[in-house]
């Protein structure tokens, strides 16, 4: 008959053993989570995308921003192995996208009104395609959307189903009445014209769902205050090649300004993972080191007994 003793031993040894497998199990199921994540379809396409933020100083005036934007990015179009250049006020996990609000018409149901309110992203019409941002219906912004055609906007997928319903193309969103928001369409009197849908890009976070977007384009708005306008470019090689040759032609075209927060968008996805993947790596080696005491435990127990 074991003693009380034995006894407890071999239930301390159990416990440890037990302990170590919950933290391994554990380890190994964040970090499936995390792997699912990585992999995870953003709607997007992050591979080969440079991203700068030009910062512009207070009261830098809209025509000298214009002007300088549209000069750099067909100076960066002639760059070999550039394929697309764009510019806009939001990219995923930098949030810089002004909030809208407004009340409308609902086209699910023409008797009731319903509460708007989603991200306004300004963008050039090269941002598109320099994201890879999916279409699903319509068309994508173009050269073409001036401030002397009637305001076209692109949503994502989140807003037609929270507001519009199937027949989103071609509906239009009142912009008369009160709005909140720091971006106002030249022609304050024409409604919004829903020209597209694209996929869903996670913005907040990989983690975060999806939240309802209206993209426009710099041409047909006037922007209120300071926004910082972010750089895009796409590239068929790596991208991080082309950081100096872009820094110089910011130089070139604006001496007084620098760029910030230059990152490829891979690098955006990887950081916003910082905790998930720390989460992931922790469990894990506390699992791995409960498991070795636990080994060194039962390798002491049984030498005892033998």
């Amino acid at each position: 008959m074991r003693s009380p003793m034995a006894r407890t031993r071999g239930l301390i040894m159990a416990g440890q053993v037990a302990i170590a497998c919950v933290l391994l199990i554990g380890g190994a199921l964040l970090t499936r989570s995390l792997m699912s994540l990585i992999r995870a379809d953003r709607g997007y396409d992050p591979v080969n995308v440079l991203t700068a933020r030009l910062p512009l100083p207070p009261g830098y005036p809209a025509e000298r921003r214009a002007q300088l934007l549209e000069t750099l990015i067909g100076r960066l179009r002639a760059v070999p192995g550039v394929t697309h250049t764009a510019y806009g006020t939001g990219l995923p996990f930098v949030s810089n996208g002004a909030l809208t609000a407004f009340r409308m018409r609902s086209p699910l149901n023409p008797s009731l009104e319903v509460d708007v309110q989603a991200t306004l992203r300004v963008v050039s019409p090269d941002y598109f395609p320099a994201m890879r941002l999916r279409l699903v219906a319509g068309r994508r912004l173009s050269d073409t959307d001036t401030a002397t055609t009637p305001p076209a906007v692109v949503v994502n997928q989140t807003f037609v189903r929270q507001y519009l319903g199937e027949h989103a193309i071609g509906f239009h969103i009142p912009q008369r009445g009160p709005r909140a928001g720091a971006v106002r369409f030249t022609d304050q009197n024409a409604d919004w014209e829903v020209v597209g849908v694209v996929d869903d890009m996670p913005q907040d976070s990989v983690e975060a769902p999806p939240q309802a977007e209206v993209f426009a384009s710099f041409k047909q708005v006037v922007i209120y205050g300071n926004v910082d306008p972010i750089l895009v470019v796409r590239t068929t090689a790596d991208p991080t090649g082309y950081v100096s040759t872009l820094r110089s032609l910011v130089q070139e075209q604006a001496p007084t300004l620098a760029l910030d927060s230059v990152m490829t968008m891979e690098d955006r996805v990887m950081t916003s993972l910082e905790r998930p993947r720390l989460y992931a790596v922790v469990l894990a080696w506390f699992g791995a080191f409960a498991l070795l005491i636990a080994g060194v435990g039962l390798c002491g127990v049984l030498s005892s007994s033998v």
